[in-house]
């Protein structure tokens, strides 16, 4: 699902796109959870690598506790605390 909203940003000409850090799910622990949502991410950033995309990641959602960093290039972490 990823790419093709990546695609559609980009055929608007939108530079980043601004996301949470992820929804609650009640059947998952935090921690399996966080690393789901981590695996989504790299997933994400590769993508928007291609497409030449920002992803800002506004941690504002239930693991606004953990620290959602990356080492790349078109990710960003929005602290507007």
């Amino acid at each position: 699902m990823c790419s093709s909203q990546l695609r559609f940003a980009r055929e608007l000409g939108c530079p980043k796109v601004d996301t949470t850090d992820s929804g609650r799910v009640y059947d998952m622990s935090k921690e399996d959870v966080f690393k789901q949502t981590i695996l989504n991410y790299q997933e994400c950033l590769k993508w928007a690598g291609g497409y030449k995309i920002i992803i800002n990641v506004e941690p504002h959602g239930p693991y606004t506790g953990y620290c959602l960093y990356a080492e790349a290039p078109f990710h960003i972490l929005n602290l507007n605390i």
